[in-house]
C-alpha cells in the first residue's frame, strides 16, 4: 500500500508543509493513487480474481484518508490497513522522522495519523507502548490534546 515511497520516493514521502492543510490531504490522496497504478498492473499479470483486484486497490486508495472518511466507509478490512498501517509508523517511519525533523514534526505526523485512524484504533492507541520514549511520549500527548478539544471523547 506504500509502495509509492519506494518507487518515486521523491514524491511519495517527505511531506514538507502543514499537515493539516488541503494540500497534505492532495498529497496523501496522491501517494495512494500512484501506489494504486504501480501496483494493479503486476498483480493483473498474476490473473488474480477481479474482485480481489478491485478490492486490493480500494484499500490502498483509501489506506490514508482522514479518520472521518474511514469511519464513513466503515469497512473492517479498511480499519484494519489502517490500523497496522498506524500501528508500523510507530516502529519503522516514526523513529526516522524524529531523528530527521525532530520533536515538533514528529508530533504533527503523529497527530495525522491518530486523526486517520477508526475510533477502535485510537481507543487502543492510548494503552500501547512502542518501546521508545520520545515517540510514546509525543503520542501520548497528542491523545490527550485530541481528548481536550473534543470534549473528552
Amino acid at each position: 500500500h506504500d509502495v509509492d515511497r519506494i518507487v518515486t520516493p521523491g514524491k511519495g514521502g517527505g511531506f514538507k508543509g502543514d499537515r493539516t492543510s488541503e494540500a497534505y490531504h492532495d498529497h496523501k490522496k496522491q501517494h495512494a493513487k500512484r501506489s494504486v497504478d504501480f501496483i494493479m498492473p503486476l498483480l493483473r499479470r498474476r490473473t488474480l480474481q477481479t474482485g480481489i483486484l478491485e478490492r486490493t486497490a480500494f484499500l490502498i486508495a483509501h489506506h490514508d484518508d482522514p479518520g472521518k472518511d474511514v469511519e464513513a466507509l466503515d469497512d473492517p478490512e479498511l480499519n484494519v490497513l489502517v490500523t497496522a498501517d498506524t500501528f508500523a509508523f510507530f516502529t519503522t517511519i516514526g523513529p526516522r522522522l524524529l531523528s530527521a525533523e525532530g520533536s515538533e514534526r514528529t508530533k504533527d505526523k503523529i497527530r495525522f495519523m491518530i486523526e486517520k485512524s477508526p475510533r477502535a484504533t485510537r481507543d487502543l492507541l492510548g494503552s500501547q507502548t512502542f518501546g521508545h520514549d520520545v515517540l510514546d511520549r509525543l503520542k501520548n500527548e497528542v491523545i490527550l490534546e485530541m481528548g481536550s478539544k473534543s470534549g473528552g471523547a
